[in-house]
């Protein structure tokens, strides 16, 4: 008990110190590309499952903020009915902590989700959380893995909100330093 009392005291103590500016991405222009395994409709017994390609660019808005615009597709092949077929356009505020070669991020983001299944097309807004780490290989190539958890209107009558979740591996090139 006494030691998880001295974690917290010191944990607190480095929180009110505040962490060095992070630099990881400050003023660049990034391009990446990210391969990962989405899930939707976590409240179904069966969710659909499959695969996911993003594509996106970043901008280091500064010292520890950056701004990424992506576009994605998703092929859920493993679903109760038909196959669907996903498209993402969204957009992320990210806030990074950099920590030498590591840098771990967390942000809000909005995005629009198009759904294709048997014959029909919807489409819905939504917003999401995502959380990653890069590991800053050299100052251009950039690895890395990112989970976002999104939260939008079902496209089914049976539910008002249905929750999606993506896990991703990406890599990531710097376009200007």
């Amino acid at each position: 008990m006494a030691r998880n009392g001295w974690t917290w005291i010191v944990c607190c103590v480095l929180w009110s110190v505040g962490a060095p500016d992070a630099r990881a991405y400050e003023d660049e222009l990034g391009l990446y590309g990210a391969l990962g395994y989405t899930v939707t409709g976590l409240r179904s017994e069966s969710p659909p499952t499959g695969p996911a390609l993003e594509l996106g660019l970043d901008w280091g808005a500064g010292a520890m903020w950056t701004v990424r615009g992506f576009g994605a597709y998703g092929w859920q092949p493993f679903s109760a009915g038909p196959a669907r077929h996903l498209g993402w356009l969204g957009a992320d505020w990210l806030y990074l902590l950099d920590v030498v070669q590591w840098v771990p991020y967390a942000g809000p983001g909005v995005f629009a989700q198009c759904q294709y299944q048997a014959g029909q097309l919807e489409v819905r807004p939504g917003l999401h959380v995502v959380v990653g780490v890069d590991y800053l290989a050299d100052r251009t190539w950039t690895w890395g893995m990112q989970v976002r958890t999104q939260l939008h209107p079902g496209f089914t009558g049976e539910q008002d909100l249905e929750l999606a979740v993506t896990a991703a591996l990406a890599l990531r090139w710097v376009l200007q330093d």
